[in-house]
């Protein structure tokens, strides 16, 4: 027999049972031995409680037939504009309300599915049922103070709520508060039916990993799948919460636990579909795309596997393979964005920038014109093409659509500092601390920003500050070091860029950094010892060339410093300044025609450029 739950539990029954009082359904699957066994499949609602119950749940219309019909073939589109038109016709009934909300939900599309769960309980009366999946869509979206307050007031009405308790515990379970979390799923698991009571012994075992109380954990991990030993969803969420911590003997009980599921379930594709997760989490590739594939045979339609797969190949930097995926998820669902944006990452890694371009174009169009990390995304394309006004624009709609997208502040910030237009700059790396002030990043851009406007106390700062919440950070102590440099304090400059290559002893920016200090306080010998450090390193470093050339130049090394000059314009002839030192130096050396040859080409460039201009009159004082 080959069962597929996942495809048996169409949006039509999930809305049906949500209506009639019950979010689950029972399949037959065979386990290896050919036995029976009774498996509880729901649509992760949190278990909604079977007491409840809303009143319209026959079909308002013919309309809302066909929207139940058209969701539970996966129609979507056709769907949402037949719950529409219900909605439109009977605008104060609840049951439409809450369907919509629910297939927005199961859709991704959390702010759609607060909005019509939102307007459901409105119209009231104030089901249970619609509130979890309310409190879920505000928890998905990142609402975690809204999510609590609507699981509480379902707990307020009803303080032994069993779905209640277990959505507020795994709530504050990942908001760190494991205290509270623990005693509401002890108290879950102390009544309801077996199922429900795994479920929360399953939480609360992931609560009591969180702390790091490995045998606890186990033991409530054993007692929920001795509860429930036929449940799926159990044995899912107890090896997802052995793959939450990343532990090496953690990773492989969680392999232990799918192993068996897939025994007990050798035809669900979301029992291999977690399995393929569990296989990359250990870094074993190969099983994982086996896993995925597995989960295709069994249902060509289960779009998360092959979007894993996409991600694999693209790790493997497999284009070919991956673009060949994307083309699939494309041809069996143009409507979902993330098809489009993943077809846009793997054209983006190839190099093919205007593929990327026109394919998160295609995810944004699929979007409805709602896709943030797609409007982010083409930021970076744009400004890798050195389109700095259009990179703001995609930024600046990116932070529209959703105003705490820290990254997209950063990057806007960023590409105003290479517009060199600083105060917007600032600005943008500010408004990304204000959203999350643990964003290093943004406190090393915004001491940047304030260091090339000259404010270098407030630039030491604000790199001290990056230094607080990432320790070790290197290119922040980098700059520290430079803006102390600047405001005289050479010997805390070469301190720190010291410690930076006791750390990294190949670090060719610090042992760079470090001979520039030193050269700037006159000892010429140490920089050019540092100098030829970072040279050892990368022998391409043309910064290091060039202080080498003015070392040694200072140093009465005509020579030397020649060489190294002539290092310096095979790399980047345009260099005006290291031109203008050769200039001198060939003007030192006698030879006039080879110092008026370098000046005419730094004047031809840059006519204003003084020491070039004293030069030539002192090479050709007839002119």
């Amino acid at each position: 027999m080959n069962n597929k739950p996942d495809r048996l539990v169409p949006l039509l029954l999930a809305l049906t049972a949500l209506l009639a009082g019950t979010i689950s359904l029972e399949v037959v699957a065979r386990g290896r031995a050919g036995n029976a066994a009774v498996i509880v499949v729901d649509q992760d609602v949190s278990a909604v409680r079977q007491d409840l119950s809303v009143e319209h749940s026959a079909p308002i219309n013919d309309d809302h037939t066909r929207a139940r019909l058209a969701a539970s073939r996966g129609n979507r589109k056709e769907a949402i504009a037949l719950y529409q038109s219900v909605i439109e016709a009977a605008p104060e009934q609840q049951a439409p309300y809450a369907e919509l909300g629910q297939l927005w939900l199961a859709q991704g599309d959390d702010e759609q599915a607060i909005q019509m769960l939102t307007r459901a309980i409105e119209i009231g009366p104030r089901r249970p049922t619609i509130a979890l999946l309310l409190g879920r869509a505000l928890s998905h979206s990142g609402e975690q103070t809204r999510a609590e307050e609507t699981y509480r007031g379902i707990l307020a009405a009803q303080p032994d709520h069993g779905s209640a308790l277990l959505a507020l515990g795994n709530l504050l379970r990942k908001d760190g508060r494991l205290p509270e979390a623990e005693q509401l799923l002890r108290k879950a698991a102390s009544s309801g039916g077996n199922e429900h009571r795994a479920r929360a012994l399953v939480a609360l075992g992931r609560v009591q990993l969180a702390a790091g109380e490995e045998q606890p954990a186990a033991a409530s991990f054993e007692q929920a799948v001795n509860m429930a030993p036929a449940s799926i969803p159990v044995r899912l969420q107890a090896a997802e919460g052995y793959l939450e911590s990343g532990d090496s003997a953690q990773l492989q009980h969680a392999l232990d636990i799918l192993a068996v599921a897939t025994t007990i379930a050798p035809d669900l594709p979301r029992v291999h579909n977690a399995l393929g997760q569990a296989y990359e989490k250990a870094h074993r590739s190969e099983e994982a795309a086996a896993a995925y594939k597995r989960v295709l045979q069994l249902d060509p339609h289960f779009h998360r596997a092959r979007r894993r797969l996409v991600r694999l190949a693209l790790k493997q930097e497999d284009f070919q393979q991956a673009r060949l995926e994307t083309k699939q998820l494309i041809s069996a669902d143009a409507s979902n964005p993330e098809h489009h944006f993943l077809a846009a990452l793997v054209a983006a890694r190839a190099g093919q920038y205007q593929d990327a371009k026109n394919s998160y174009q295609s995810a944004i169009e699929a979007a409805a014109g709602k896709y943030p990390e797609a409007y982010f995304n083409l930021g970076l394309l744009e400004r890798r093409e050195g389109h700095l006004d259009e990179a703001i624009a995609a930024y600046k709609t990116a932070i529209d659509q959703r105003p705490n997208y820290r990254q997209a502040h950063n990057n806007l910030g960023v590409t105003y500092m290479a517009k060199k237009q600083l105060d917007k700059a600032e600005e943008s790396f500010r408004r990304a601390i204000a959203v999350s002030d643990g964003y290093a990043v943004a406190w090393r851009h915004l001491g940047d920003a304030l260091a090339k406007q000259g404010n270098y106390p407030e630039a030491i700062k604000a790199y001290q500050s990056a230094i607080e919440r990432k320790p070790n950070y290197r290119s922040a102590l980098l700059s520290l070091g430079a803006s102390y440099r600047r405001i005289g304090n050479t010997e805390r400059a070469v301190t720190i860029y010291q410690e930076l290559i006791v750390d990294n002893p190949k670090y060719v920016s610090a042992h760079y950094n470090l001979a520039v200090a030193q050269y700037k306080a006159g000892r010429l010998k140490i920089a050019l010892i540092a100098l030829r450090r970072a040279l050892e390193i990368n022998p391409n470093h043309t910064s290091s060339w060039r202080y080498v050339a003015l070392a040694e130049a200072a140093a009465g090394h005509p020579q030397k410093a020649r060489a190294a000059c002539i290092e310096v314009l095979d790399r980047e002839p345009n260099d005006h300044e290291t031109r203008a030192l050769l200039a001198r130096l060939e003007y030192e050396s006698g030879d006039l025609a080879a110092c008026l040859k370098q000046l005419k080409f730094v004047l031809s460039q840059q006519p204003d450029h003084q020491d070039a201009l004293t030069l030539r009159a002192k090479c050709s004082p007839a002119r």
